[in-house]
């Protein structure tokens, strides 16, 4: 749910991952620490982006980053073929191949593990960049559908 002062929401699917156990070393793959996935809804407030340019509070609203509504252990997934998709009200609006992602998983988090310590049960988001074509204003009333892979669909409406 919006919040009332946020006029123009946009919303991005994501794919995220569960952390599952620490990383031992760093030529370990990356992907050999994830326990598993779902879906998450990454709801940006445009009004509070643009009044202030800071994207933590356009993403932090209580309701903006809905996931699940399952975790699916990774073990045997096929990354590279692992679809996520979005409908808004019934209606295709998204559609992306894990594996077409740049840079790919395993390369984001080898970005990322240098600079952050991830624990069991942490949450990293991953999905497409910013863009036109990533991104899909809702308003409120609308109801939006997020799935990756075999997770099932997360529900939630503006």
């Amino acid at each position: 749910m919006a919040p009332p002062e946020e006029l123009a929401v946009l919303f991005r699917p994501t794919l995220a991952l569960i952390v599952g156990r620490r990383r031992r070393h760093p030529g370990e793959s990356p992907l050999s620490s994830i326990g598993g996935y779902t879906a998450m809804n990454d709801l940006i407030g445009q009004q509070t982006l643009g009044r202030d340019g800071n994207p933590s509070r356009a993403k932090g609203y209580d309701t903006f980053a809905p996931i699940g509504p399952s975790i699916v252990p990774t073990s045997g997934v096929a990354w590279e073929e692992l679809e996520l998709t979005a409908r808004v009200n019934r209606l295709d609006a998204f559609a992306l191949r894990i594996g077409d992602l740049s840079p790919s998983i395993a390369e984001a988090l080898d970005l990322l593990w240098p600079a952050v310590s991830l624990h069991p049960g942490d949450v990293v988001a991953v999905g497409a960049g910013y863009g036109e074509s990533t991104e899909c204003l809702v308003q409120a009333g609308d109801l939006i559908a997020v799935t990756a892979g075999a997770s099932g669909q997360l529900l939630n409406s503006v």
